[in-house]
């Protein structure tokens, strides 16, 4: 092949793409791995559980990393600063309760998912014009309504919102009713929830989303719509919510309003903060700080919090990529350490 050909115009775009395509192959097999990898990890770690009540926090693990995932669909990939994760996690929660009473595990799930995802969709549609600050400030000021109207809506949520799930989930025809039990089936929600963002991550819709997020001018310009795309993004981060209060009503067994307020938002937040907004993975790093940090440190119960704010201080400060950031330097390192090859691919 000559100069000429090498440089010319369709040929340069022509191998850019193909390095492109090669590229994105290769990252969706790098997560696919990864999935597969972690998942054996979460699968190894019921062997290391003494007790029912390390099984039950290690479930607890799985819900909040499934709602983290959410949060990091709608914050990390779109930039919407939404707040009302937490209420949504109650409706989701709610609905599945409330529609157990005459169905079963399955159908209830699905009804939570397609109540908040209608939910969902109705909020952006009435605050598409609302910026990133003023989108915030109306979320939480949604979820404040929301936990007034769980405990006024008691022939729905319940006596002084206080609701009990009267249905055993039932996973080809086996009863799940014990802590291990509750933790395989958050694994498998776990799993599909992750092959779900791979997925995500993967299409023109994460593209789209990046550019809206970063530069929506620009996405409008090119064809982009952005009411449409956060739209979508929206209601797919507000389905894991849902899953995830559902399974979190399921495993407890009895739900009231106070499980959804203020201080599980903020701990949704601090689980995508901490954990990274800008990887996949960092809702299951960031619900390990919130849920598996303070059982460790639980020997030192007067100084608990004040241990917790430092850390949290702490890794905000040296780490504003969160604990994903620690990834960079350690890979970094790993190829300082790989051996070199000449161009001819032998060893220098």
């Amino acid at each position: 092949m000559s100069v000429s050909e090498i440089a010319a115009p369709g040929k340069t775009t022509g191998v850019t793409a193909g390095l492109i395509w090669r590229h994105r192959r290769r990252a969706d097999r790098t997560r696919l791995v990864q999935i597969a990898v972690v998942t054996a990890v979460l699968a190894l770690l019921p062997l290391f559980a003494g007790n029912d009540y390390q099984l039950t926090v290690l479930g607890l693990l799985l819900i909040y990393t499934i709602a983290g995932i959410g949060f990091y669909v709608i914050l990390g990939l779109s930039g919407q600063f939404a707040f009302s994760h937490a209420a949504t996690m109650g409706i989701g929660a709610y609905c599945a309760a409330y529609a157990a009473r005459t169905q079963g595990f399955w159908v209830s799930l699905l009804f939570a998912v397609a109540v908040c995802a209608v939910l969902a969709a109705v909020v952006k549609l009435l605050l598409w014009r609302a910026s990133d600050f003023y989108f915030g400030i109306a979320t939480l000021g949604l979820a404040s309504v929301t936990i007034i109207t769980f405990r006024a809506w008691e022939s729905f949520t319940g006596p002084a919102s206080n609701a009990v799930m009267v249905t055993v989930p039932t996973v080809f025809g086996a009863e799940v009713t014990t802590p291990g039990d509750y933790y395989w089936l958050f694994l498998a929600f776990f799993v599909a929830g992750m092959l779900v963002v791979h997925r995500l991550r993967a299409s023109a819709l994460h593209r789209e989303s990046i550019a809206v997020r970063d530069k929506p001018l620009t996405a409008a310009g090119l064809g982009i719509h952005n009411t449409r795309n956060q739209l979508v993004v929206f209601v797919v981060g507000s389905c894991y919510a849902a899953v995830a209060g559902a399974l979190y009503a399921q495993s407890q067994g009895f739900i009231s309003s106070p499980s959804f307020d203020l201080n599980l938002g903020i701990n949704l937040f601090v689980v995508v903060i901490v954990g990274g907004m800008q990887s996949m993975w960092g809702p299951l790093l960031g619900a390990a700080f919130v849920i598996v940090l303070p059982e460790l440190i639980r020997p030192a119960q007067n100084h608990r919090q004040l241990i917790l704010a430092a850390v949290l201080v702490l890794t905000i400060v040296l780490l504003p990529e969160g604990l994903m950031g620690l990834a960079a330097p350690i890979r970094r390192a790993a190829a300082r350490l790989r051996p070199r090859r000449d161009p001819e691919g032998g060893r220098p």
